[in-house]
């Protein structure tokens, strides 16, 4: 008799539905884990890199605004106010002086216009309502020492081939030892600069005729001069987002975006005065910071304490929309940002002494 084994013949060739179903359930729990996972460490790297490039762009937008702010009023060797200056420029720069007047200026926007009224040079529709504005003088960091002396009022500026001021016709230059400074319009400057004002270290009554010359010599330095005006300005060319941005504007030439995603900049600024009255004189502060339309006297103010309110360019990094703008560096709430963008936004404040004022 032969006895076929049946031990294998009944073996399961695939798997019931119930096993089918918890697989299934139990794949998508794994699933759903490591989505979440994935989703929670996306959100997480989201939002440590807008955290990072929230405080890149504050890092850079005060490098730029310290730097420059600082060295307001320079004019050589002395401060502004401790030299014999004369403007000669024609056209004449806005403000048409280089005084310790002028050398800062601030206007206020947290009042629903800007006071002082804004500079000409700005259009007013191009800055973003509620936000402050500062404006400065200052020769540039570039500079051209003299290769001999003038031998009249009127002659040409030889300085070294090397200077990396790069003066072109009509730009604004000062020349400056450390008795005098003017301030004037380059006419040419293919090789020595030629300027068709005569320097002159005193005038008539009317200041129109030169009554003693200023023949510079070696000990004199060329540098451009400027006028920089910065604000918050919106972002051209991306339609209906258009978000804003920290603009700088140098003489009448067209704004530069500086830094991207700073929606607000409010300015504070520190005078040096006794009372209601004049100056004290020692370069000290002497009260609390003050809004620009409160300034009586912009030779009195001897620092400035900047607020900027810096935003994530990417949307829906946080989970809840913000309630309230946290720019409050003066106790007034002055701007309302988009906030249903959910983006993530930080206050970043520094304060600035003006180096040619406290010297």
């Amino acid at each position: 008799m032969i006895i076929q084994d049946t031990r294998y013949k009944h073996r399961q060739l695939g798997i019931t539905l119930i096993e089918l179903m918890i697989a299934l359930v139990l794949a998508s729990l794994i699933m759903l884990g490591v989505i979440n996972l994935f989703i929670g460490n996306h959100q997480n790297y989201r939002m440590q890199e807008g955290s990072s490039r929230i405080q890149e762009n504050a890092r850079f937008a005060f490098d730029s605004l310290k730097g420059n702010i600082r060295e307001s009023g320079f004019s050589g060797c002395r401060t502004v106010d401790k030299i014999r200056l004369n403007v000669i420029a024609s056209p004449l720069p806005v403000p048409a002086n280089f005084t310790a007047d002028t050398m800062v200026a601030g206007f206020d926007g947290g009042t629903g216009s800007w006071l002082p009224a804004l500079p000409a040079s700005l259009n007013p529709s191009d800055v973003v309502p509620g936000t402050d504005v500062i404006r400065i003088q200052q020769p540039s960091s570039c500079g051209g020492t003299l290769t001999g002396s003038l031998a009249s009022t009127t002659a040409n500026i030889p300085i070294f081939t090397g200077n990396s001021c790069n003066f072109n016709a009509g730009d604004l230059a000062l020349i400056s030892d450390c008795t005098d400074a003017h301030v004037f319009t380059v006419a040419s400057a293919a090789g020595d600069i030629t300027h068709t004002t005569p320097f002159c270290k005193s005038y008539d009554a009317a200041g129109t005729s030169c009554l003693v010359g200023k023949l510079y010599d070696y000990d004199a330095e060329v540098m451009r001069f400027d006028t920089k005006t910065y604000y918050i300005g919106k972002r051209d060319g991306l339609g209906t987002a258009n978000p804003p941005a920290l603009f700088e504007q140098t003489n009448n030439d067209a704004a530069i975006e500086l830094v991207e995603g700073v929606d607000d900049m409010e300015i504070l600024y520190g005078l040096d005065t006794i009372g209601s009255g004049g100056t004290t004189g020692d370069d000290v502060q002497d009260g609390p910071y003050v809004t620009a339309d409160v300034v009586a006297d912009w030779s009195q103010v001897v620092s400035v304490r900047i607020s900027i309110l810096a935003a994530s360019i990417s949307d829906n990094i946080l989970d809840t929309v913000a309630t309230a703008d946290p720019m409050t560096p003066d106790g007034v709430t002055t701007l309302t940002p988009a906030l249903a963008d959910k983006q993530l936004r930080r206050q970043f404040t520094t304060t600035i002494s003006l180096r040619n004022k406290v010297q």
